[in-house]
C-alpha cells in the first residue's frame, strides 16, 4: 500500500446561484447521488451555522461595496485524503474511517484553512456521507482592504495553485500524507469535475422530483363545548383547510414514495445489467442498498406520523431545551413567536411550536418533551423511563406526569415521584470520542495534558458517545460541556443530578478552592495543583457543600466563582454561610487578583498558560510546586 496523498480542489463561485447551490449540497438539501442518506446525521457543520441562506452569509462578509460584473463572489474548497489515511487496514471499504485518524485529521485541515483564511471562511462542513471524508468549505476572496480581490486569494496561474496544494500538504504531512508529484501531468479537477466523476459511478436512474413532505400538518384543536360561535366557525374554516393540506400532504407523500421505488428498482435493474462491471459493481450495489433503506425510512416515517396524534405532552419544550440542555433562543427568535428555535451548539438546532418539535439538523421530529429528550439523548424506546428520569430531574411530577399522557402504566404525580428515586441514566463513557475530548481541553482550554491524564485515569473525565466531556461529580450526577471550539456557536452545557455533590479534584495542603464550572475547576487545579478544587455548577446549598469544606479545608477556603455579579453573590452567601472549623478561614479569591478582563479562571488560563504549575512526579502523582502560592504570605496579591 502506497503512501495516503493529499486531495485538494477549489472552484470558483461567480454568479449567486452558484453560491446557493453550494450551500444547499453542503447541506444536503437537494439530491446527491453519491451520498448515503442514512450518513448524513453524522455530517458536521465545523463553520459557520446550518442555513440554507449562505448566500446571505457571503454578501453580510461583502458588505456594501460595489461588486464587479465579472466577480467571483467565493470559491470552494475540498480538502481530503486518499483512502489510505482513513482505512489503512481496508482502503476499499467505501463509507468508512478510523475515527482517531479523521480527528487528527480534521484538526489539523481546519488549523491550516483557517490560518490561510481566517474570518474570510462563510461556511465548512465535514462530509462524511460520501465514500471518503472531506471537508466542503466556501471562502470569500476579500484582499487586505476588505475588497473582493479573487486574484489576490487564488492568482491567476496554475502555479499559485500548486503553492497552495503544496502549503496544505506541509499542514497534514505530520499524519503521515504527502503530496501528489509536483508538476506531474495528472490533471486538476475542479470541485465540480470531482463530483461529475463521482457521480457517473453510478448508471442515470430516474430522477426522484417529488420532495419528502416532511410532518404531517397539525390538526387544529376543537374548541371546548361552551366556545361561542364565532370561535366554533372559526374551528371549522381552519378545519377545512386542514383537511385540505392533510389530503395534499398524502398525496405528495405517495408521489415521493412512488418516485422514490421507481429509482430503486432502475438501480436494481442496473445493477443486473452491469454484473459483469466489477470495478462499477460496489457502487451500484451501494445506490441500491442505499435506495432501500430509504423506502424503508420512509414507510417507518409514516407510521410514526399516524401514532403522533394519539400522544398527549405536558412540559414546555422551551423549558426543556433551556433547562435540561442549555439551550440559547436563536438571534432570529423571539418568545412571542409561534415557532422558537433553539440553538444547542454542536448538536445543532430545534424549532418548537407548541407540542411539537423538530431537529433542523437530522430533519426528525416528534411531539413532546418524553419523545424530545429520548431524540437528543440518541435513545430507543427501552429507554423511555430514563427519559422520564431526566424530566423529573428539572420539572414538577404533576408536570411529567401530563407529559406521560396514555403512553404507559404509570399514572400520576405519584408515579414520577417513585421514579424520581432512582439513579439517574448516567452516559457511558465512549474510548473513541476520548481524543477530540482530550485535544479540546489541551489545545483551546489550555488544561495541562499530564492533569487531564490525571483526572482521566482517576474517572473524574470521560467522553460520551457524542464526543461531549463528562465531568463525574461525587454521589451521582455529572457536568457535561460541548468539546469544540465554541467560537461560532453556543457553547453546550448540561447538568445531571440535581441533589448530587461537586466534581472534587482532590489535594494535600489543606486549601479548597471552590469555583463554578468543571473546565474553571481544572484551570485552578493546573495553577494550585496541591490545593483542592471543587466545582458546585453554580449554586449549591451549604449543606451539601459543608462535608467536603470541612474534610479538606485546614488551612484556607477561596471563593474562585466568576467575577461577575451573580458569581460575587454567590461567594457572599456561601462565606455567610459557613463557619470554616479553627485555623481555617474564607476568603475571595476573584479572577481581578491575576487579571481584571477575565471573568473567569478558564479564560486567565486560556489567556496565561504559563500559569499553570501542575506536574507529576516519577509515580504519577502530583509534584509539590516550587513557585509561591496564594495565600498569607504570596507577595503582591491581596486576598482579604
Amino acid at each position: 500500500m502506497g503512501q495516503p496523498l493529499t486531495v485538494l480542489r477549489v472552484e470558483k463561485l461567480k454568479s449567486w446561484g452558484d453560491v446557493g447551490g453550494a450551500g444547499s449540497h453542503n447541506l444536503r438539501h437537494r439530491d446527491t447521488p453519491n451520498a448515503d442518506p442514512e450518513r448524513t446525521k453524522l455530517n458536521r457543520q465545523l463553520v459557520g451555522q446550518q442555513t440554507d441562506q449562505l448566500a446571505e452569509v457571503v454578501r453580510a462578509k461583502i458588505g456594501d461595496q460595489t461588486i464587479r460584473k465579472n466577480a467571483v463572489l467565493a470559491f470552494e474548497v475540498v480538502m481530503s485524503a486518499s483512502p489510505e489515511y482513513f482505512r489503512p487496514d481496508d482502503p476499499g471499504a467505501a463509507g468508512t474511517w478510523n475515527e482517531q485518524r479523521l480527528a487528527r485529521w480534521e484538526a489539523a485541515s481546519m488549523d491550516w484553512l483557517r490560518k490561510q483564511y481566517g474570518d474570510r471562511i462563510a461556511s465548512a462542513v465535514l462530509h462524511l456521507d460520501e465514500q471518503t471524508p472531506h471537508i466542503q468549505a466556501v471562502v470569500v476572496p476579500l484582499d487586505e482592504r476588505g475588497k473582493l480581490n479573487c486574484r489576490a486569494m487564488l492568482g491567476g496561474s496554475r502555479q499559485t495553485l500548486r503553492d497552495l496544494q503544496t502549503s496544505y500538504a506541509k499542514g497534514v504531512e505530520h499524519l503521515g500524507i504527502a503530496r501528489g508529484i509536483e508538476g506531474s501531468k495528472a490533471k486538476h479537477k475542479t470541485v465540480r469535475e470531482f463530483y461529475r466523476e463521482a457521480e457517473n459511478a453510478f448508471s442515470p436512474l430516474p430522477e426522484v422530483k417529488t420532495r419528502n413532505p416532511g410532518q404531517a400538518p397539525a390538526e387544529p384543536e376543537k374548541p371546548g363545548f361552551f366556545a361561542g360561535p364565532e370561535k366554533k366557525g372559526q374551528w371549522e374554516r381552519d378545519h377545512a383547510e386542514w383537511e385540505r393540506q392533510q389530503a395534499a400532504w398524502e398525496a405528495q407523500r405517495k408521489q415521493h414514495m412512488a418516485e422514490v421505488k421507481a429509482q430503486r428498482d432502475a438501480a436494481v435493474e442496473t445493477a443486473r445489467r452491469h454484473q459483469a462491471q466489477a470495478a462499477k459493481a460496489a457502487a451500484l450495489a451501494k445506490e441500491v442498498q442505499t435506495l432501500k433503506t430509504e423506502n424503508s425510512r420512509l414507510l417507518a416515517e409514516r407510521q410514526t406520523l399516524k401514532t403522533e396524534a394519539d400522544r398527549l405532552r405536558g412540559t414546555d419544550l422551551a423549558d426543556v431545551l433551556e433547562r435540561v440542555y442549555g439551550a440559547q433562543e436563536a438571534a432570529d427568535s423571539r418568545p412571542s413567536y409561534r415557532t422558537r428555535k433553539f440553538e444547542l451548539g454542536e448538536h445543532g438546532n430545534i424549532a418548537v411550536t407548541g407540542e411539537l418539535w423538530t431537529d433542523n439538523t437530522t430533519g426528525k421530529g416528534g411531539k413532546g418533551a418524553i419523545n424530545l429528550v429520548m431524540h437528543l439523548e440518541g435513545w430507543q424506546q427501552d429507554r423511555y423511563k430514563d427519559a422520564v428520569r431526566v424530566l423529573a430531574e428539572h420539572f414538577s411530577p404533576e408536570s411529567v406526569a401530563a407529559d406521560m399522557g396514555r403512553k404507559t402504566a404509570l399514572e400520576g404525580a405519584t408515579a414520577v415521584s417513585k421514579l424520581k428515586q432512582e439513579p439517574l441514566p448516567m452516559p457511558e463513557p465512549v474510548l473513541s470520542n476520548w481524543p477530540r475530548a482530550r485535544r479540546y481541553l489541551e489545545d483551546v482550554r489550555k488544561i495541562p495534558g499530564k492533569l487531564i491524564d490525571w483526572a482521566s485515569k482517576r474517572g473524574l473525565i470521560f467522553a460520551d458517545e457524542r464526543a461531549n466531556l463528562v465531568f463525574v461529580r461525587d454521589g451521582g450526577g455529572c457536568f457535561k460541556r460541548g468539546s469544540y471550539d465554541p467560537k461560532d456557536r453556543p457553547a453546550f452545557k448540561q447538568t445531571l443530578g440535581r441533589d448530587a455533590g461537586p466534581m472534587v479534584l482532590p489535594g494535600t495542603d489543606g486549601r479548597v478552592f471552590v469555583t463554578e464550572g468543571p473546565i474553571d475547576a481544572l484551570a485552578l487545579k493546573a495553577i494550585n495543583p496541591a490545593s483542592t478544587v471543587l466545582a458546585t455548577g453554580g449554586n449549591c446549598p451549604i449543606g451539601r457543600l459543608k462535608p467536603y469544606l470541612d474534610r479538606y479545608a485546614t488551612e484556607r477556603v477561596f471563593l474562585a466563582h466568576d467575577s461577575d455579579p451573580a458569581g460575587n453573590d454567590q461567594a457572599q452567601r456561601l462565606k455567610d454561610a459557613y463557619k470554616p472549623l479553627e485555623g481555617a478561614e474564607v476568603v475571595r479569591w476573584g479572577t481581578n487578583m491575576v487579571d481584571s478582563r477575565k471573568k473567569d479562571w478558564s479564560a486567565v488560563l486560556m489567556a496565561r498558560p504559563s500559569l499553570s504549575a501542575f506536574e507529576l512526579d516519577q509515580r504519577g502523582e502530583i509534584a509539590t510546586p516550587e513557585r509561591p502560592r496564594p495565600g498569607r504570605s504570596s507577595p503582591g496579591m491581596s486576598l482579604g
